[in-house]
């Protein structure tokens, strides 16, 4: 059983004025081969109307109508009609046939009882013409399109492209070319190509293009590069090609040359010779020792400094891993750091870790290593640099000693004085209250003035052990949870929190092998400063980190009225509190903790101003 869709009706506009050839045209199309929808006009005007509100598949028009004649219609339209149209008339003449068929009519048809009962055939015939008409002007249409683009693109390329008998004469070139050396077309077309401007600068180019072209018009593509002097004076490096094109029998019969512009190439492949030399006298004259392993670790290229670090010669070290020549006491570490970077978990590192010489001797090297991947990722190389710092550790122990004896001093004097303090302040309190009424007005005001000074005194005490003991505690192993931290310090200030009427916001703090009393007394003096100095009328403080390269960083920002830019440098200094701690409590003591916290972990703390006014403490430190 068939199941296809009927066709639709052919919809079909009559143009008629004799009603005894309509009846007899609408029996025929009735018997025709295809269903039809007859629609019917009586003239050219009612003709019109109906094209333009409802176009039909195929017109039939009579030629002598009472308001015209019918081919009027086809060339008095200010468009093609949208649909084929059949010209009936009942005097035909090879002249009106002719005019008709000119003005765009597919057929002509003469009236009579046969042609009027084969109607059905006749339109059968135009349709399936129409179809071929319709088709045969889409491919032209495309054909020309595609030949105006393909003009387009030759003429408009990037690329120089021309075309060449296989004699090497010039028969077309594009607009790009010419503009390269200010020619026009005139001046090169129909010449051999190698005698034309382009080339006529250098006999030996002349020669190389000739023996190409004889390649390419032997049947074989022929490349070469070559550089062309421009009208500004400059030069241009080109690629040029020349391909055979072959017609059915094989034959070449038209060479393309081509030539793109590898100016640029040649000037960054001339910088980076030009960079590599360069990279390779720094390489050479470093004051540190460069080292450049392979993906296995072994060295593969070493500069004379690294060679006179080691005491060795290059023999002695190509080839071999710097483990080699790595202290005792700090491979297994430097192994570990290796086989890290080797995997990819960490693509660049720096430490600090001894090289024994050839003579046995020690000296300390500062090693900071980059890893060089290749597109896919893998590991191709790794450049090392190593600075001898022996003197810069031997100063810093001395530093470290130096501090030491400073911090059992402070811790010393600061407890020596802390216990005459503790009875000085009872007795003036106890003063106070067993002999208040035996005592007057002056003398109870500098009874409170020695508890208060006394007190301050203490604080003072207090910081300054605190500031002494600063230091002398080990990273923990695992890291520590920087918010549980802050949550902590944020319950013991909620009184001033809340007497505050302060705001706080927490965003994410990364976690850090910190020790946790160093991170609380971090992030209570901050937090504390900013209670006391930047929450005037219920301004908010705000409290997070990031993470970078191996290094945290955390801020507390606050809104209030912030610090002079001229005592920003000062700030962490001891005991300094600025202008804006004026009348209020406090040793000027707990910022200098936070820095020293931040250099002991190699770090640092500072300042700036908040936008729209207060300020925001900034504490880095190595994790």
């Amino acid at each position: 059983m068939n199941t296809d869709p009927p066709n639709p009706p052919l919809r079909i506009l009559l143009v008629e004025d004799s009603p005894t050839h309509t009846d007899l045209i609408r029996g025929a199309l009735a018997k025709g081969p295809r269903p039809v929808a007859l629609t019917e006009a009586r003239g050219l005007a009612e003709a019109q109307r109906l094209i333009a509100s409802f176009p039909p598949d195929l017109a039939v028009i009579d030629m002598h109508l009472p308001d015209g004649r019918g081919s009027d219609l086809l060339q008095n339209c200010p468009h093609p009609l949208p649909c084929p149209v059949v010209i009936l008339t009942g005097q035909g003449s090879e002249e009106a046939a002719v005019e008709t068929l000119k003005a765009g009519a597919l057929d002509y048809v003469v009236k009579s009882p046969q042609t009027l009962a084969n109607m059905g055939q006749i339109i059968d015939r135009a349709v399936r013409e129409w179809g071929h008409v319709t088709r045969r002007r889409r491919a032209e249409v495309a054909l020309k399109e595609n030949e105006r683009l393909l003009g387009v693109i030759f003429d408009r390329a990037y690329q120089y492209m021309g075309l060449l008998e296989p004699d090497g004469t010039l028969i077309k070139i594009n607009r790009t070319a010419l503009k390269a050396i200010g020619a026009e077309p005139d001046d090169v077309l129909g010449r051999p190509f190698w005698e034309t401007v382009w080339w006529t600068h250098s006999p030996e180019l002349q020669q190389r293009l000739r023996k190409a072209i004889e390649k390419a018009a032997g049947g074989e593509f022929a490349r070469f590069e070559s550089s062309h002097p421009s009208p500004r004076g400059k030069h241009f490096h080109l690629d040029i090609s020349i391909q055979p094109v072959r017609d059915e029998d094989g034959r070449v019969v038209l060479l393309v040359p081509e030539g793109r512009d590898i100016t640029e190439r040649k000037h960054a492949e001339e910088a980076q010779r030009l960079s590599e030399n360069r990279i390779r006298a720094m390489f050479d004259n470093m004051a540190a020792g460069v080292v450049a392993t392979n993906e296995k670790g072994l060295m593969i290229e070493v500069n004379d400094r690294w060679l006179e670090m080691l005491g060795r010669s290059r023999e002695e070290v190509i080839g071999h891993s710097p483990l080699e020549f790595t202290h005792p006491e700090d491979r297994e570490e430097s192994r570990k750091v290796l086989d890290e970077a080797l995997s990819g978990i960490r693509p660049t590192f720096r430490m600090e870790k001894r090289y024994v010489r050839s003579d046995g001797s020690v000296f300390w090297g500062d090693l900071s290593t980059t890893k060089v991947f290749d597109e896919q990722g893998c590991l191709q190389t790794s450049i090392s640099i190593v600075f001898n710092i022996s003197q810069r550790r031997a100063a810093e122990e001395r530093l470290k000693e130096a501090n030491r004896e400073l911090e059992a001093f402070a811790y010393t004097v600061s407890h020596d004085l802390r216990t005459p303090l503790t009875p000085i302040i009872g007795f003036a309190e106890v003063l106070q209250e067993r002999y208040r009424d035996r005592l007057d007005a002056e003398g109870l005001g500098l009874l409170k003035t020695i508890t208060a000074e006394g007190r301050k005194m203490m604080a003072l005490m207090e910081d300054l052990l605190g500031l002494a003991k600063v230091g002398r505690l080990e990273r923990p192993a695992e890291p520590v949870d920087a918010e549980e931290v802050v949550r902590e310090v944020l319950t013991r200030l909620g009184s001033r929190i809340a007497q505050a009427g302060a705001r706080i916001e927490t965003k994410s703090l990364p976690a850090a092998r910190i020790p946790k009393t160093l991170l609380q007394q971090i992030f209570e003096n901050l937090i504390g400063n900013a209670l006391r100095y930047g929450v005037e009328g219920g301004n908010g403080i705000e409290i997070g980190g990031t993470r970078s390269d191996g290094r945290v960083r955390y801020f507390v920002r606050d809104h209030g009225r912030g610090i002079p830019e001229a005592e920003r440098d000062r700030i962490f200094e001891p005991f300094f509190r600025g202008t804006t701690g004026d009348g209020q409590p406090g040793t000027g003591i707990g910022l200098s903790i936070v820095q020293k916290i931040a250099r002991l972990h190699e770090g640092r703390a500072w300042v700036k101003e908040t936008p729209g006014g207060g300020c925001t403490f900034w504490v880095e430190m190595a994790d």
